[in-house]
């Protein structure tokens, strides 16, 4: 339990840094302008001021900044005419106001953008630390622990299997020594008179039963192995290690059900057990146990191999987001060339691909080593060196692809220089046009781009995507050739 207690720990305090942040950032007393109304009549140095210290937390091109501060001199030139009380403004004046009035857009926008990040990562821990907290409780409870509940508080946190299993083990050692306890609590009251001795008896008859959870587990992984059975004949991806696992779940299987057979049998012996034959029973109910545990391991284990099998192979359905590579990402591929790269290593990298395109759920992990307004996420397969490696963003529900790479060739250092040097915020940054090209799109519609002056921010937006589906189509197209094309392994 002690990683729970860490994760626990973990989340709890990432929600007071966050809870910290946001307070502090609505404390921030931002410029309230009413762009419908005179500008001159509103802005003061304090406000030029505030505009000046944020103007680095916009995302803005060198252009826009050198603009907005031509404004902020102007002001400062003038300040002592009180532009208010210009009779005639000219072209300066009329810019002035207008950079003033894009300008606040653009704070608010930013304003905003924070204020619902923060509350996001906020309700993301605290989605995580209600069930660990319910979880902990079963734990701390004295009744025994419900394992169908249990899973389903798992099933609401990204644990990966081996824990998830581990969290299993405990609560069902958690419902024997429940028992076991009980049973030592009835020996020693059992001294008092033959008549509580026989109370107790009864009583321990009871407790010493393989409960219901008990039950519904074994019987869950007695379906888990005929599931597997099924598919290994449906699908069969490895004929001669299909076989083997073919043979030893049929063997799993026979032993799981003689172990539940001996436990059923162990209840019925219960039911006219004296005293010493229950404590003869008590242990060999716990071998069965043990047993029961040790099976479970194995089919897990094998379900698990032959899981991470099957997700070689992706299904495309009709349901699919836009990947986007920026041209960086093509330099990456030469990490994964047939002549440079293991088969195995390249097809995972398909695989985390073809996820990302397809499935309904994106295995996410926050990659925090960079800080960025839109998230950068992580994505790997497993923990083990030579593991391929890709960080992508998400926004409107198209996947922007940063990165691609592997573990055991590239430092996690080296990983952050170089996503660093991708959401870059220079002007000429691609990363950069793009994340602005979706805001722009979504705040200010149907108002002229800044990249082109013909088309409007949506149209822009669209066309820009537009194009970003034929690189689409370019990357998959060049990995195909030089690295893996699935299609050319079908007979």
């Amino acid at each position: 339990m002690k990683e729970l207690d860490d994760l626990l720990k973990r989340y709890k305090e990432n929600l007071e840094i966050d809870q910290q942040n946001l307070e502090n950032f609505m404390n921030i007393n931002f410029p309230n302008l009413n762009l419908d109304q005179d500008i001159l009549e509103q802005i003061n140095l304090d406000i030029i001021v505030f505009y000046e210290k944020i103007l680095n937390k916009l995302s803005l091109s060198e252009l826009e900044e050198k603009k907005f501060q031509e404004a902020f001199d102007y002001f400062r030139l003038n300040m002592d005419l009180d532009l208010k009380n210009l009779i005639v403004r000219d072209f300066k004046c009329l810019n002035f106001i207008s950079k003033i009035k894009e300008l606040n857009r653009k704070v608010e926008l930013y304003r905003q953008t924070m204020i619902n990040n923060y509350q996001r990562e906020i309700e993301k821990c605290k989605n995580l630390i209600k069930p660990i907290d319910s979880i902990k409780g079963l734990f701390q409870s004295t009744s025994e622990i419900d394992i169908y509940y249990l899973n389903d508080l798992l099933n609401k946190l990204s644990f990966n299997e081996k824990f998830r299993e581990n969290i299993i083990a405990d609560a069902l050692k958690h419902n024997f020594d429940l028992t076991k306890t009980n049973q030592e609590e009835y020996q020693e009251e059992s001294e008092l008179s033959e008549e509580v001795e026989i109370i107790e008896i009864e009583e321990k008859q009871e407790d010493l039963n393989i409960q219901e959870s008990d039950v519904q587990i074994i019987d869950l992984y007695l379906d888990l192995i005929d599931d597997l059975l099924e598919k290994i004949k449906l699908n069969p991806k490895n004929p001669e290690q299909d076989h083997l696992n073919q043979a030893r779940l049929i063997e799993l299987r026979d032993k799981l059900l003689e172990a539940k057979e001996n436990s059923e049998l162990c209840q019925e012996m219960l039911n006219e057990a004296s005293q010493e034959e229950i404590t003869y029973l008590g242990k060999v109910l716990k071998e069965i146990v043990i047993t029961m545990k040790n099976i479970i391991d194995e089919v897990s284990e094998i379900a698990d191999e032959y899981q991470r099998e099957l997700e070689e192979e992706i299904i495309e359905t009709e349901i699919k987001r836009n990947l986007i590579f920026l041209n960086s990402t093509f330099k990456d591929l030469e990490e994964f060339k047939k002549e440079v790269c293991q088969l195995p290593i390249i097809k995972k990298l398909y695989g985390m691909l073809k996820h990302l395109q397809y499935d309904e759920i994106l295995t996410t992990t926050p990659y925090t080593q960079v800080s960025s307004p839109i998230p950068i996420n992580e994505y790997k397969v497993k923990k083990s060196k030579g593991t391929p490696r890709l960080f992508y963003q998400v926004i409107d529900g198209n996947v922007i692809v940063l990165l691609l790479g592997i573990e055991g060739r590239k430092k996690h250092s080296t990983f952050k220089s170089m996503i660093e040097g991708r959401i870059t915020q220079s002007v000429d940054s691609e990363h950069k046009r793009l994340i602005n090209s979706f805001k722009l799109a979504k705040s200010y519609p149907n108002e002229k781009c800044e990249y082109n002056q013909k088309l409007t921010n949506k149209e822009f937006l669209e066309q820009l995507l537009s194009k970003y589906q034929e690189v689409e189509q370019e990357f998959f197209e060049k990995f195909h050739a030089e690295c893996y094309n699935p299609n050319s392994k079908k007979r």
